[in-house]
């Protein structure tokens, strides 16, 4: 077995565990440190100096809940981009990307409805940041993160796909 193919191995071993153990949390305990983190993210000099900022939409029990982060979001009047998952090919883009999408209001954030593989919430249609070109910020969802502030996504690659082609 190659090395690539082994940390990929080690990768998804360590997915499966940690995701069963994000299990066993309460969702009470999930919504108060979605909470916390939200109190703290509102602190953060990069979030309070960033006019656009894509947020993403969290699985529902596995992640930071971000439906608070959105609305503060739009109460300070930054822009909010969401995003969308695409399972068509474009050129420069691999054959499941991502876009990010300009979301109007935070009324058009509630009138969401679940699209695609993951059942997340995703907006449809609106301004593509690849056209625009103007995000300050932006808030990915982790399986884990270590020490050295190193990410592990859930294994599809949406987001390191769209970090490397939008930066």
């Amino acid at each position: 077995m190659s090395s690539a193919a082994s940390i990929k191995q080690v990768k998804k071993q360590l997915r499966k565990q940690i995701k069963e153990k994000l299990k066993s949390i309460s969702q009470e305990s999930l919504t108060h440190q979605s909470h916390l983190i939200h109190q703290n993210l509102l602190t953060h000099p990069k979030f309070k100096d960033a006019r656009s900022i894509a947020v993403y939409m969290n699985m529902p029990d596995l992640e930071v809940q971000t439906m608070e982060i959105i609305k503060s979001c739009f109460t300070l009047g930054k822009n909010v981009y969401l995003p969308r998952c695409n399972y068509t090919q474009i050129p420069g883009r691999k054959l499941n990307y991502m876009s990010m999408i300009r979301m109007p209001t935070f009324q058009s954030v509630l009138n969401l409805t679940p699209q695609g593989k993951y059942q997340l919430l995703e907006p449809t249609q609106g301004e593509d940041v690849m056209e625009t070109g103007n995000l300050d910020l932006i808030i990915v969802p982790g399986v884990a993160f270590d020490r050295a502030k190193n990410r592990m996504g859930h294994g599809a690659g949406f987001y390191d796909e769209f970090i490397t082609t939008y930066t």
